[in-house]
């Protein structure tokens, strides 16, 4: 509009370098789909115009923004096109004499890097530590400081290769964190902070690599040490000890579960001690829980169950230490693995529990999906005879509350009913067997739910005769069967 009025003889109104990087500016802001490119186009619009308006030249914030428009984008080929526009900077600082109005920075670096880091592209890593190099020689060459890589330049890179699933890609972060230490001695810009250390620590903690939790708490260990001799900005935090803890829950290691608990008690002492950044919370206790939970040492069942009961009794006082919906599902997905004496009784008390807190108004321990379908395989899978009656009542006493409670039962509920009907029903009453199945397949069916576990639990409940009769045919791949039956599958499985 603005164009049109100064076309129409309002010299008033003249566009300018400022309009447009305003407009550029709020598109980099907006968020909205297809900005970064409305961002670029108006780039381009500024780089024809200048070759014969040069008041349109734009400068080292335009560039910049769109920089920033294309790393927060995630838009297919982001990081090549704001690698493109950072070489253009780096052409036009260079072929005219150091056009300081395009000169490159740290920012503009940074954004490139920071475009490539949230690219999902397995070349995101090493691009990025590739432009972090090529910055150090531009920065050694011509001694500008606006050149200079500084923390969070390290700590995007190292976020880079965190978030990486690319073989090696830990052990870069780790090496980039160790190279830090050591030039900060000179360096001090390059002086790793709690937001370096955490990130490290976390990588290694989602990793599953051998020994992570080991080098996790070990870097853990560097960071207190490091807060003790003086450097405050390192004082550790709930994040950085959960980040260990988690480690160790899902390191494998016999010594796992054990270890985990030391470091939620070390928390504790801590905390007691006057660091009130390391009070442990659910997700502390709860990481502790799904670490026992997945043990098969001697009584880690058990030591799950007296972790929940500790937090429900400390949790009248300290409300951090709630229970929620994930910690209740660990622990009766523990007992349902355990096979334990009494595990359906125990899983379905559990849920009981759920339900009446839910009913009196928390609704952060709402029992789902999972919860429901983890107390019927809990019952599906127990071992002793004199059990099974009330097992059985357990699993469909379960299933008729899910509809009560409006949640919706899915292939996983009746895979595990299917399993409860196979394992706890006689074997010579095969006609109530077929009976309940087939009752079963049905609802599974007008719910839209039949996949290969379905069919693969109803083949071993019935005979083949009867599975022939049921589905229709002896094939067990439901990406054969009619679509009405399997729409509601998400991730079908494909011969």
């Amino acid at each position: 509009q603005m164009e049109e009025m100064y076309q129409l003889g309002n010299h008033k109104v003249q566009p300018n370098i400022v309009t447009y990087s305003t407009v550029i500016n709020a598109y980099a802001q907006s968020g909205e789909q297809g900005s970064a490119f409305h961002a670029e186009r108006l780039l381009a619009e500024l780089e024809q115009r200048c070759e014969m308006e040069p008041q349109f030249t734009p400068h080292t914030v335009t560039y910049s923004t769109v920089l920033h428009a294309l790393a927060k984008s995630g838009e297919r080929g982001a990081a090549e096109r704001a690698e493109t526009v950072l070489r253009t900077m780096v052409n036009r600082y260079h072929q005219r004499g150091g056009d300081v109005q395009a000169k490159p920075n740290t920012i503009s670096f940074t954004s490139v890097i920071d475009a490539w880091a949230k690219s999902g592209d397995s070349r995101g890593p090493s691009r990025s530590e590739q432009i972090l190099r090529q910055m150090e020689e531009m920065y050694q060459l011509v001694g500008d400081h606006d050149l200079q890589p500084d923390i969070f330049t390290y700590n995007t890179v190292i976020n880079s290769y965190a978030k990486s699933k690319e073989k090696g890609a830990v052990y870069s972060a780790e090496k980039m964190l160790a190279e830090m230490e050591r030039r900060c001695e000179l360096e001090t810009h390059l002086k790793p902070d709690i937001i370096t250390y955490n990130t490290v620590i976390h990588a290694l903690a989602k990793s599953g690599e051998r020994h992570a939790a080991e080098r996790a708490e070990a870097i853990l260990q560097n960071m207190v040490e490091r807060y003790h001799n003086g450097d405050v900005t390192l004082r550790p935090n709930t994040i950085s000890f959960n980040s260990v803890v988690n480690a160790w829950a899902r390191s494998g290691d016999i010594r796992g579960p054990s270890r985990a608990e030391q470091i939620l008690r070390k928390m504790e002492e801590l905390y007691k001690l006057g660091n009130h950044d390391l009070r442990p919370n659910t997700k502390t206790f709860s990481t502790v829980i799904h670490s026992y939970a997945k043990s098969i040492g001697k009584g880690s069942v058990s030591r799950a169950e007296q972790l929940l009961a500790e937090m429900e009794r400390r949790s009248q006082r300290e409300s951090h230490l709630k229970p929620d919906t994930v910690t209740y599902t660990t622990v009766i997905n523990a007992i349902a693995k355990s096979g334990e004496r009494g595990a359906a009784v125990r899983a379905e008390r559990i849920l009981t529990l759920m339900q009446k807190q839910h009913e009196e108004g928390n609704n952060f321990v709402k029992p789902n999906a999972h919860t429901y379908n983890t107390v019927i395989n809990a019952c599906a899978f127990t071992k002793r005879h004199e059990e099974h009656t009330d097992a059985f009542a357990i699993a469909f006493r379960v299933f008729n509350q899910m509809t009560v409670k409006n949640v919706k039962p899915d292939a996983v509920t009746y895979s595990s009913l299917l399993n409860v009907c196979r394992n706890l029903l006689p074997r010579k009453d095969v006609e109530r067997k077929f009976i309940v199945a087939k009752s079963l397949l049905e609802e599974c069916r007008e719910a839209g739910y039949v996949n290969d576990y379905v069919l693969k639990a109803l083949r071993q409940t019935v005979s083949e005769e009867q599975y022939i009769q049921l589905v229709g045919s002896s094939d067990q791949n439901s990406n054969h069967l009619p679509r009405q039956w399997t729409r509601n599958i998400v991730f079908q499985k494909f011969s």
